[in-house]
């Protein structure tokens, strides 16, 4: 099996970025969502002489007033998110809109307990919590998140 190649500077820049989103979330909108040194994907021995870490830090541009610190229950998640994230060396713009389309409003749930019963329930989702996006400048990009349990 080929090993994979080392992701883009870009997508791995990325990626930095938003697990540094999801590992230091902040209630706020046009505001500092927090920093956050996190471990760098990429592999020992790259050419770009990159480190091990980075701190990245992650701002809410503008969309609908939102807590993202909010209960998972919540049905509160705007339609467009845009942010901003500041590596060392760059900036990205990160541009996500609500994909509503992903999870149908009404649908079937089948689980099996251990004696093999069905069980089927009939779920009322209007959460909408999960996006897709671009990143800004990036040609090609592709961005997919989830705001179910905060950023």
């Amino acid at each position: 099996m080929a090993a994979r190649p080392p992701p883009a500077p870009t997508a791995r820049a990325l990626l930095l970025a938003l697990a540094g989103a999801l590992l230091a979330p902040r209630a706020a909108r046009g505001v500092n969502l927090g920093s956050q040194f996190v471990p760098s994907m990429q592999q020992a021995g790259t050419r770009d002489g990159a480190g091990a870490y980075e701190v990245v830090s992650v701002s809410l541009l503008n969309g609908d007033p939102w807590n993202p610190m909010k209960t998972a229950d919540s049905e509160n998640h705007p339609g467009v998110l845009n942010f901003r994230i500041q590596l060392t060396s760059k900036e990205l713009i990160v541009n996500l809109e609500r994909n509503e389309g992903l999870i149908a409003s009404s649908f079937t749930e089948t689980h099996y307990l251990q004696d093999g019963t069905d069980i089927s329930l009939i779920r009322n989702y209007t959460g909408h919590c999960y996006y897709h996006g671009r990143v800004q400048g990036s040609f090609g990009s592709a961005v997919s998140l989830s705001t179910c349990s905060g950023l």
